[in-house]
């Protein structure tokens, strides 16, 4: 009995060593990625200070079935077009999941933009840019830019900066409007995990 005691006992403090471990390195790789983002935000009402840019780039996020944005998205479109509308870049890069009919992101982003008066011919669309990481990857890669202007949720913010510095590019971000979305302590919570992967991958070179 005192052997399967000691036992449980070595197996508890091993588990608690093992979380340890893991919440030390989790916040590392997060502190890591906030950093990055220090000094590259800008606030909405200080557009002028964004130097010239390649584009503003727009991340997508999730439609209704109807196909409409949703509500994060509708707040990021309205936050780039202002952007855009600065004058920081002649290109609205709009970047999402597009692969089908029965799922697309960025027809309703162009059509968003477009009904709020922006020319087609600034916007460019990418409906390859499956998650955060690939959207800034193939906004280097396959469109060439590299001085970019990033909208997003807050949150979202410093990961995306994190990415585009860590592939070579000179970002600067700008939050959409601060709202607490439904179901938004998963999104931080999944966020956390994201921040971690993506770290990881860029730190062992597993992106280009």
């Amino acid at each position: 009995m005192k052997t399967e005691f000691r036992l449980g006992r070595c197996l508890l403090c091993l588990l608690l060593i093992l979380l340890l471990v893991l919440g030390t390195a989790a916040a590392a790789l997060n502190r890591m990625a906030v950093e990055a983002s220090l000094g590259r935000i800008v606030e909405a009402d200080d557009l002028e200070s964004i130097a010239p840019a390649d584009c503003v780039l727009v991340l997508g996020c999730g439609v209704t079935p109807a196909g409409s944005p949703s509500p994060m998205l509708a707040d990021r479109l309205e936050t780039g077009i202002r952007v855009f509308r600065s004058g920081c870049a002649d290109v609205l890069f709009m970047t999402g999941d597009g692969r089908s009919l029965a799922y697309d992101e960025v027809t309703p982003m162009r059509r968003a933009a477009e009904e709020a008066g922006v020319d087609p011919a600034l916007i460019v669309g990418d409906t390859l840019g499956l998650s955060t990481s690939q959207s800034i990857l193939r906004a280097r890669d396959e469109f060439g830019f590299h001085r970019i202007v990033i909208v997003t949720q807050r949150y979202h913010l410093p990961r995306a900066l994190y990415l585009a510095k860590a592939l070579g590019m000179d970002p600067v971000g700008v939050p959409a409007a601060d709202i607490r979305y439904s179901g938004q302590i998963f999104r931080d919570i999944r966020e956390v995990v994201a921040r971690c992967k993506d770290v990881l991958f860029c730190v062992a070179g597993l992106f280009p």
